[in-house]
């Protein structure tokens, strides 16, 4: 059940609080409807945090038939590649602060678009990609310098390990066991958790004030009924996160 993939999700996901939580499980089941516009997820934190580990969990979850997570982001023929091949676009271990070209061209990944070229080595035939989806990116420092952006996006700060918690991991190669053990549960239970939202989503009554991204706010508050949350409880954490 939805229930018991909550519970697992805390194992694995090392969020600093609840609040960070629904946001990212809101995200996640946002990330699976073709007609919602999408969020940017920015995970910062300091080296060790668990930033990859997050990205990785979040990607085999939702997007399960591709491999690993994608490196650094540094033009927009990243973002094209991406886009044309996967669903769930992520960017591995940024560091420096995106180029303006790059942030405009992920605004558009979040409401959608056509990016057109000429197809190499003809002169009049076309590439046309779709670069409409959801997008991981992380790092030491949130890459991101334009309002427009990071209006779209969802900023996770994962607090820091201590060797306690590296020792709880049984190291690399048990906490992998265990997740791969766990990862059939947890994409059953986040189905189930899906098809629940997908029934109230468009019947949820919506406050007179919303945020910018009014789909995935709808997404929110329907996950907030879901869960048996207080009202108000989603639009409360995504303002403090905003």
């Amino acid at each position: 059940s939805f229930k018991r993939f909550i519970k697992l999700l805390r194992k694995y996901a090392p969020v600093k609080n609840e609040e960070d939580l629904l946001l990212l499980i809101t995200y996640m089941v946002d990330s699976c409807f073709p007609d919602t516009d999408y969020q940017i997820l920015i995970i910062t934190g300091r080296a060790g945090s668990g930033k990859s580990c997050l990205t990785f969990i979040i990607r085999c979850i939702i997007d399960p038939a591709t491999f690993g997570i994608g490196g650094l982001l540094i033009s927009t023929k990243d973002i094209l590649l991406q886009a044309a091949h996967i669903h769930m676009q992520t960017y591995d271990n940024n560091g420096t602060h995106l180029k303006g070209n790059v942030q405009n061209l992920l605004c558009q990944t979040c409401t959608g678009g056509n990016w057109i070229e000429r197809e190499f080595f003809t002169n009049n035939q076309t590439l046309i990609v779709d670069i409409k989806s959801p997008v991981i990116i992380n790092g030491l420092h949130s890459p991101l310098t334009q309002d427009d952006v990071i209006n779209r996006a969802i900023h996770m700060r994962l607090p820091q390990l201590t060797p306690e918690d590296y020792a709880k991991t049984g190291g690399k190669n048990n906490w992998q066991a265990q997740f791969e053990a766990d990862l059939p549960e947890m994409i059953g239970g986040f189905h189930d958790l899906l098809q629940r939202v997908l029934v109230l989503r468009d019947t949820v009554e919506l406050p007179a004030e919303l945020p910018r991204m009014g789909d995935f706010a709808k997404v929110g508050i329907a996950l907030e009924q879901v869960l048996g949350l207080e009202e108000g409880s989603f639009l409360k954490a995504y303002e403090n996160n905003q």
